[in-house]
């Protein structure tokens, strides 16, 4: 238990909350951030007028104003994240025009099944009357009798076949509006696509890029000799398409599911199969050593496609190898707050996110309770 009486000594702990908070403020008021800048401005004045005017041996009330005055600043940083991120405020969304066509990007994508292939897009751009104009936004599509796709392809579609989420999507029990608002996706379609307006991997070189050197690394497993490749497939890279019916049986009958979802133990277990593969060969506190434990984790996230568990754990096991890098110990505490901030900051729909939620409650959990079992 000593361990959580530590959270109120952690300063990015500190900041985290009130961070936090002006991100679920914002969920429940949309109000303009430019009203909170004022209100921050118009405590700074008060903060200001107090110092000046109270005397020293008030000292300590100083300070305890000047650090609600942070509080607030990051309660309306966390706010005003989450306002600019909002692609329903920007002008640009595409659900504010009327355009006759979309051109999206393929971000994400499964593989496909029965005629259909499931995937996730951003809008780039826009066709009305015959005039392309750029637009933002991204969306659900589903695709029926159309060429498989892959991340980083585009094509152009009509937009006749959007629709904004609804209660017709909840199925058994599962509000799926409220799932993808919280990713800030607020419309599918269901389209079909002819093969001539489909650009194969143009100019999004970052994502072909990943699905290349995945597609890659799948290849080499298919290659190397495996009695069940597939399996190595599902545990290395979470991808279980090729899992037989029989071998998901066996795994959900042996409650071992979960080890084929890539998660912050896989990049455990890469950071400890670089740290013995390296180790022969530079000092213990090598800084060439750390670079490539590094490299080697990032490499291996970029492989699972960024998934959310895996861009979590490699953040909070960077932060200490940084620290080491540095010569510095980094409370573990510190680590594991400011890798929350950094994602939120980035993506602040994740703190609604259920995998968000509990993997930092385990961490946290094993961080505070562990030391006293």
């Amino acid at each position: 238990m000593q361990g959580a009486g530590k959270l109120h000594r952690v300063p990015i702990f500190k900041i985290l909350v009130p961070f936090v908070m002006g991100i679920l403020f914002y969920k429940q008021f949309s109000i303009e951030p430019i009203w909170i800048v004022f209100s921050l401005i118009g405590l700074v004045l008060v903060c200001i007028l107090f110092e000046r005017l109270v005397q020293k041996k008030y000292a300590t009330h100083r300070l305890y104003v000047l650090s609600w005055g942070i509080y607030l600043l990051f309660f309306t940083l966390g706010y005003s994240t989450c306002f600019a991120q909002d692609v329903r405020k920007k002008p640009a969304y595409f659900a504010h025009h009327d355009d006759d066509f979309l051109h999206v990007l393929v971000e994400t994508c499964k593989d496909r099944k029965d005629k259909y292939q499931s995937l996730q897009a951003r809008i780039l751009g826009g066709v009305q009357k015959g005039q392309y104009a750029c637009r933002s936004g991204r969306l659900v599509l589903t695709i029926k009798n159309s060429p498989v796709l892959a991340a980083g392809d585009r094509f152009i579609f009509s937009s006749d076949a959007v629709r904004a989420f609804g209660s017709r999507e909840d199925i058994a029990d599962f509000n799926w509006q409220k799932f993808y608002a919280h990713k800030g996706i607020y419309h599918r379609a269901f389209v079909t696509i002819q093969e001539d307006a489909i650009f194969k991997n143009k100019k999004e070189g970052r994502l072909v890029w990943y699905a290349q050197m995945r597609k890659a690394v799948e290849a080499q497993l298919d290659g190397s000799g495996l009695h069940r490749p597939a399996i190595a497939k599902a545990i290395l890279l979470g991808n279980k398409q090729a899992l037989t019916s029989n071998e998901k049986a066996s795994f959900a009958g042996s409650g071992t599911m979960h080890v084929l979802a890539v998660s912050g133990l896989h990049v455990g277990l890469v950071y400890l199969l670089l740290l013995g593969l390296l180790r022969p060969f530079f000092s213990k506190k090598s800084k060439s050593m750390i670079f490539l434990i590094l490299a080697g984790i990032w490499l291996y996230a970029s492989l699972s496609s960024f998934a959310p568990s895996v861009k979590r754990a490699s953040l909070m096991l960077s932060f200490l190898l940084i620290g080491q890098l540095l010569s510095r110990k980094i409370d573990v505490y510190n680590a594991v707050f400011l890798s929350a901030l950094l994602l939120l900051f980035f993506s602040p729909h994740s703190i609604y996110g259920v995998g968000f939620q509990l993997s930092y409650s385990a961490v946290l959990g094993l961080v505070t309770f562990y030391p006293s079992l």
